[in-house]
Formats: structure tokens, C-alpha cells, sequence
């Protein structure tokens, strides 16, 4: 007598495979096989140039015909030492401002007469005191004085050409043109050193096309904005984060006052537990 070793079935006409099991638990077994597919290969989502005709057609530039990412790029040759022909920090443009090359838009700005490339005295100021003195020391010239002093000594006396052998950097300047183009555009700056979630450059860019409050008052509309959606959602944790933000922002401004209220606020609503948070 045949016995289905799966289900314990028995019988004299009963039919079992090789395996021990009978026509019905074979049947279960073949639709309980699973088919492994395999994955669908994932697209690399493909980052958009904020130089891209497509992206600035969704900016809005300044009186002078800058964008934001050019303006913040003007802030930052002011006080840093950009190079011709040097990586200039290609990789963190490229991550936090969509920048492909930033020698190739601080080139650029060149053409369009808001950088210039250093003369032999701006490339002088690149190199450290103890450089200069060599130099002079090779020379047998006097190594006394300032740094200035150092270098008019070394631009009166040494050829030029000589110079630019061994202080081969070129650095870009900002010329007084760029100076005057972004100094109304103090939202660029603020905005990079203190983003808000939502809110990068770009963003803020967009919501001051047209508007005539000043940028400090359209982020403070936009946290207006979030605290109302959170509190619609019920995102307590959330609401009281934004709230916190707010008091930051109005101590920026030595607006003690305002925002206590909001910090009280904040920790009354720190008590509620929110799963998003």
C-alpha cells in the first residue's frame, strides 16, 4: 500500500513519485515555486548642471546679469585664492551647487569683466613671507621689511619674467564691476552659510522673483508656511523644530522678545511624540 510521505495520505491505488508524494501534494508544490526575477537595473539619476540652459531657465538673475551660483562664486573669490589652471575645489562645487567646472565659469566671469586674473603683484600676495625672503636671499637682495615691502622690492628688481618662473600661480581677482554687481545680494550668502530644509540658494532665488519684501522677510513667510503644514499634519516633533528655527532666526536680528515665545512653544509641543520625527 503506497503512502504520500507529505500528507500522510494512503491507499492501494494511491500513486506517489519518486520523492514520496502523491499527485496532490506535488500539484501544491509546483505552485508554490517562486520565480526569482531579477532587478531591474536602477537608473543613476543624472544630476542637472545649475549651468544648464534647462536649470537657469528656472533662476532669475540680477540687475547686473548674474546668477545666484555666479554671485556666490564672486563672494567666494573675495576672500579665497582661486588659480588659473588649479583645482579649485571642483569637487565641492560640482556636490553642493551643481558647478561642472569652476575654472570654467571663473573664466567666464572673466570675459564679462567681473574677475580678472592676477598681475605679478597679486600672485606675490599668494606666497608666505619665508618665500619671498628665499627668493630675495638667492638674489642677494635685502630681506627687510613688510610683506609689501618684499614685494615691490622684488618687482623693482627681479624681471619679471624671472619671477613668474618660480611664482607661477595666477590667481583671480574680483574686479570693481563684480564688487558693484553683487552687493545687493546679500541672500546668496545667508542662505549658503545657514540652509533651511527646503530652502537652498535656488529655492530662495525663486521666491524673490517679483517680490518686494526683503529676503529676511520671505524666509520668515516660509517658515510661517511650514509651521502651518506641520500643524495640519499633526507633525508635533516637526512643528516644534521649525518653531525652534524661528527663534534662531529672529536672534539673528537681537529680537529677544519674539522669540521666547516661540522656544516655550517649542518645548510644549517637544512633550508630543511624533513617529516622523
Amino acid at each position: 500500500m503506497a503512502k504520500c510521505k507529505y500528507c500522510g495520505k494512503s491507499g492501494l491505488f494511491l500513486r506517489v513519485d519518486k520523492s514520496g508524494r502523491c499527485s496532490a501534494c506535488a500539484a501544491n508544490a509546483e505552485k508554490a515555486v517562486t520565480y526569482t526575477l531579477k532587478p531591474s537595473p536602477i537608473k543613476e539619476e543624472k544630476k542637472i548642471s545649475s549651468e544648464s540652459k534647462g536649470f537657469l531657465s528656472t533662476l532669475y538673475p540680477n540687475a547686473a546679469g548674474l546668477y545666484p551660483h555666479e554671485i556666490l562664486v564672486l563672494e567666494y573669490v573675495k576672500f579665497k585664492h582661486y588659480c588659473v589652471n588649479e583645482d579649485n575645489e571642483h569637487s565641492y562645487w560640482w556636490n553642493a551647487f551643481s558647478i561642472k567646472n569652476i575654472n570654467t565659469l571663473l573664466d567666464q566671469l572673466c570675459d564679462r569683466g567681473f574677475v580678472r586674473v592676477g598681475d605679478l603683484s597679486d600672485t606675490l600676495q599668494l606666497y608666505k613671507v619665508p618665500d619671498l625672503k628665499a627668493y630675495l636671499t638667492e638674489r642677494s637682495l635685502k630681506t627687510t621689511g613688510k610683506k609689501d615691502d618684499l614685494i615691490n622690492r622684488l618687482t623693482e628688481s627681479v624681471p619679471a619674467d624671472d619671477l613668474y618662473k618660480t611664482f607661477y600661480r595666477r590667481p583671480y581677482i574680483i574686479t570693481d564691476a563684480g564688487i558693484a554687481a553683487i552687493q545687493d545680494d546679500a541672500y546668496v550668502m545667508y542662505i549658503t552659510r545657514h540652509p533651511r530644509p527646503g530652502l537652498d540658494l535656488f529655492a530662495l532665488n525663486r521666491l524673490l522673483k517679483g517680490n518686494t519684501l526683503r529676503y529676511r522677510d520671505v524666509i520668515w513667510s516660509y517658515f510661517n508656511k511650514q509651521s502651518m503644514d506641520f500643524a495640519k499634519e499633526g507633525a508635533y516633533g516637526l512643528y516644534a523644530n521649525n518653531r525652534v528655527e524661528m527663534a534662531r532666526f529672529l536672534c539673528e536680528e537681537n529680537k529677544y522678545d519674539q522669540a521666547a515665545p516661540l522656544v516655550l512653544e517649542a518645548c510644549c509641543y517637544g512633550f508630543c511624540v511624533d513617529p516622523r520625527v
